[in-house]
């Protein structure tokens, strides 16, 4: 648990993960739910109406539904599939010094790890010049959190340097 894995080669990557971000995207994903024997559906832009609908019936918030118990649950399509809201950032992956490129990577941030990549986002668009996204070079790890639904892990994004300007 907690490990970043090469869902290609299976291969446990070592942390911190050191990248530099390329490009970022926001999908809606559409799976058939793991009980009807999952499988991947369709991608949807933010705009689109599904992912208008979906959003409007929940009263505006893109906060994923609750149950009756209080639990949060997918988002629904129309035809009962589940509508997750995820950010992909397309990077390169460095050696440990920063100063080589090994290879490239798709980092998926969905539900509990979409609050990381905002952070992400947010220290990066802020700095002074707002320099590309691709001027930056990060440390992916991941930490253990736990709430009300469990225990479980999140990416914990850092800079390379001591600050994200260095």
């Amino acid at each position: 648990a907690g490990d970043l894995v090469n869902s290609v080669t299976k291969e446990i990557i070592q942390q911190p993960l050191v990248v530099i971000p390329l490009e970022k995207e926001e999908i809606w994903v559409e799976w058939v739910p793991r009980a009807k024997g999952g499988g991947l559906v369709d991608r949807h832009l933010p705009d689109s109406e599904i992912v208008k609908n979906a959003i409007k019936a929940n009263g505006g918030s893109r906060l994923p539904p609750k149950d009756a118990e209080g639990k949060r649950v997918n988002f629904k399509t129309p035809k009962g599939n589940e509508l997750i809201e995820t950010h992909y950032v397309y990077a390169l992956i460095m050696n440990a010094e920063g100063d080589s490129i090994e290879g490239y990577c798709v980092l998926s941030f969905s539900s509990s790890k979409i609050k990381a990549h905002k952070d992400w986002m947010t220290a990066l668009y802020t700095q002074k010049g707002r320099p590309p996204i691709f001027a930056n070079r990060a440390k992916i790890s991941t930490s253990k959190v736990k709430n009300e639904q469990g225990t479980f892990y999140i990416y914990a994004i850092s800079p390379f340097a001591d600050t994200w300007r260095e």
